[in-house]
């Protein structure tokens, strides 16, 4: 979870990638930001429910990424990228 301004930049999408396998997210955004993340992508690679990046508000800049790997739950829903908030 990031709760502090924020930039990520990586190399490329097929360079830098972040990955993660547990339940809800790989990477969570919450707070007023700025949040900026470019040319990287974000993979979750485990078989529990989540969302592969989710974002609860503040100023966001999202450039040149992927968002691979979300895994569907009925109840709370499974997506690459889930923004919420203002």
């Amino acid at each position: 979870m990031i709760d502090k301004p924020l930039t990520l930049v990586g190399a490329g999408m097929d360079e830098t990638l972040l990955i993660g396998t547990g339940e809800r997210y790989v990477a969570y955004f919450s707070g007023t930001g700025p949040f900026i993340v470019a040319t990287l992508s974000f993979e979750h690679q485990g078989q529990q429910w989540a969302h592969v990046v989710e974002i609860t508000g503040g100023v966001i800049d999202v450039q040149q990424c992927r968002f691979v790997g979300g895994v569907l739950d009925k109840k709370r829903g499974g997506s690459g990228l889930c923004l919420s908030g203002e």
